[in-house]
């Protein structure tokens, strides 16, 4: 992964993540609170539902950590951005997520499909936008500096 600066966002350069279907289960209902309308799996599990649900959702987190996947992802259309999500880690000790670049690896891709665009924007407790370029993601927003350091 590289990051640069350009017109001051962070833009950072990620693997696409392939969308593998995988069936909706009881234990993903009851572990997100309501029923996924589909689910994908790679490195994260991706489970949609409406903008309302994802915003809305009180999740197990004990239940979430059964299921497969390093992190879980719920994402729906918005209407003010192109999709909406929540993400959640309980796996490594990440009850919720606020700004989760890397689960867009597969957000981006599923709604670049939907939507039939390669360029989006995505709201979160940030705004993520996702340029799809073949197997890389290029996705940009703000951040804030809060260290800088040097490996050797």
């Amino acid at each position: 992964m590289s990051v640069k600066v350009k017109n001051g966002l962070f833009v950072m350069d990620f693997p696409r993540y392939k969308l593998i279907p995988t069936e909706v289960t009881d234990e993903m209902e009851k572990a997100v609170g309501v029923r996924p309308a589909s689910a994908f799996l790679d490195r994260d599990l991706l489970v949609l539902n409406s903008e309302e649900e994802v915003f809305g959702l009180k999740p197990d987190l004990a239940a979430l950590k059964e299921l497969d996947g390093i992190c879980i992802a719920v994402t729906a259309a918005g209407t003010e951005y192109d999709c909406v999500s929540r993400v959640f880690a309980p796996k490594i000790d990440i009850p919720e997520n606020p700004v989760t670049g890397s689960t867009h690896c597969m957000i981006a891709p599923y709604w670049a499909e939907i939507l039939k665009k390669d360029t989006m924007a995505s709201e979160r407790t940030g705004i993520i936008r996702a340029e799809i370029c073949g197997e890389r993601i290029k996705m940009s927003g703000k951040a804030v500096l809060f260290g800088v350091s040097e490996i050797l």
